[in-house]
């Protein structure tokens, strides 16, 4: 009972009931982190415990009740931070995945299987990989994907440099923003404009950190009123009135023109680290260090990404938000494991929120574009969010500053 008195003064609630999905002989109640028990005094033994969550007394509200209560708190501070601090959002490479692009995982599978194929077609039959060679993309047959799979026991950065070293360099950003595209399309991808429509009602958003090589997220801004201007090593000044979105990885847009050199393959990720006052390191402090920094499709798990965060850290700076899925798999092992993996973002300063993922491969992230959504809709008016007249009206959209994109 005293645990559930402390939490209601984070939470504004006492207990958590539950409806079961059958009639049930007893009143449940359960205590967030305490376990269930129902009113004959039996905890996690009697039949009726089998139960689905249904309400609780106060909070979540219902538009957030996909959520644990802990994520659910959390969601509605990043939407506090939103409206009284400057923030940036930080997209990686599950944002492009939504309009077909290869995540960072697959587009190195997909490296893989096209240098195989090509090595498989033109000089395994006269003699190993000259160097540099010119590289073509052709159809992936069976042996070359065997081939492809004995790689695959590298680490994905080592094998992304042990093709590298066999590419000219002109073939390389060829190669890479060939595969990048093919399976892209121009449909209006939804996720993508969730998060343009997002910047647009973001009131004191500075800019965006796009990881992502692709050009697909700056296509979806101009629809929302949004002149983007992407900054890299070769163009670091923003133009008046544009949002900034950095790309410290490198850009390769789809259409080709000013491109730049990609951050891939372990020199490349080796040369970020060995340049502490590098534009893309000297960027990703300043921003991490002065904004509240959002970040969307992002694994977490890039260890330089994590090398800047801790720095930062160290400094005090603003807390900072993560989406992450939820394993689909409940068991205590996958639980434990997100537990140890949150606890270490919170050591960064980084408040994770998680969200369920769907066993339908296409709609695996549905629950995560949706509260994207639901973050713009709160932006817009307080009380779609569920909360009550008092803590909406504590939630005042701030004046224009400077930090914030022209309307």
């Amino acid at each position: 009972m005293e645990r559930g008195r402390q939490r209601t003064k984070r939470g504004d609630f006492d207990f958590i009931f539950w409806e079961n999905a059958q009639p049930k002989p007893h009143n449940i109640v359960a205590l967030t982190g305490v376990g269930t028990h129902c009113s004959d005094g039996r905890r996690n033994a009697c039949p009726c415990t089998q139960f689905r969550p249904w309400t609780m007394k106060k909070f979540p509200p219902p538009p957030l009740r996909i959520l644990d209560h802990d994520s659910a708190g959390i969601f509605l501070g990043l939407h506090k931070a939103l409206v009284t601090q400057s923030s940036v959002f930080v997209l990686g490479s599950g944002v492009s995945a939504t309009a077909g692009a290869p995540t960072w995982t697959q587009l190195l599978e997909k490296i893989r299987l096209a240098f195989y194929s090509h090595i498989d077609s033109v000089q395994l039959r006269r003699s190993m990989p000259a160097q540099p060679i010119s590289i073509a993309l052709r159809d992936i047959s069976n042996r070359s994907r065997a081939l492809a799979a004995v790689s695959v026991d590298h680490d994905p950065l080592l094998a992304a440099q042990l093709i590298q070293n066999c590419v000219k360099t002109s073939d390389w950003k060829y190669l890479v923003r060939k595969l990048i595209y093919d399976e892209t399309n121009d449909l209006p991808s939804e996720s993508l404009k969730s998060l343009a429509r997002l910047c647009r009602l973001t009131p004191m958003l500075s800019g965006v950190i796009n990881f992502n090589y692709d050009d697909l997220f700056e296509r979806n801004l101009p629809s929302f009123g949004i002149e983007p201007s992407v900054l890299t090593l070769l163009n670091t000044l923003p133009k008046k009135g544009t949002l900034p979105v950095y790309h410290p990885h490198g850009w390769l847009p789809q259409g080709g023109g000013q491109d730049t050199d990609i951050v891939l393959s372990e020199t490349d990720y080796g040369g970020q680290s060995a340049t502490p006052y590098s534009w893309s390191n000297v960027i990703q402090i300043a921003t991490y260090t002065s904004h509240t920094a959002v970040f969307v499709g992002c694994s977490m798990t890039d260890p330089h990404l994590r090398t800047l965060l801790r720095a930062t850290a160290a400094t005090k700076a603003r807390p900072h938000f993560a989406f992450l899925p939820s394993s689909a798999n409940r068991s205590d092992a996958n639980r434990l494991a997100e537990s140890l993996f949150d606890n270490d973002l919170v050591t960064m300063r980084i408040k994770p929120i998680r969200y369920p993922v769907s066993p339908i491969r296409e709609k695996e992230h549905d629950a995560l574009w949706y509260l994207l959504r639901l973050l713009g809709d709160g932006l817009e008016d307080e009380s779609v969010l569920g909360l009550s007249k008092k803590k909406a009206k504590a939630i005042q959209t701030p004046t224009a500053t400077e930090g914030q994109h022209p309307s």
